[in-house]
């Protein structure tokens, strides 16, 4: 899983990942020391800004609980 930390530092910028998600810079500032997972409204809008910049980030690596890798593994990263 990519939680919301790993998510901030794959964007070039905090604003490009808070217009995406339609945020707050704040919003995006907190995420920076979060290992929670991306909540789950914002994982389409990550998912489309990161193609947007050449990222491939599925939402099974945000967020396997509610995106089952189609694979079958249980492990989204493999």
């Amino acid at each position: 899983m990519i939680n919301r930390q790993q998510v901030v530092k794959l964007f070039k910028s905090q604003a490009d990942l808070a217009r995406a998600c339609q945020v707050s810079r704040a919003t995006i500032n907190a995420w920076k020391t979060s290992d929670k997972p991306v909540p789950a409204e914002y994982v389409r809008q990550v998912v489309i800004a990161g193609l947007e910049l050449g990222i491939v980030i599925t939402p099974q690596m945000l967020r396997p609980d509610l995106w089952p890798n189609p694979m079958g593994s249980k492990n989204a990263d493999q």
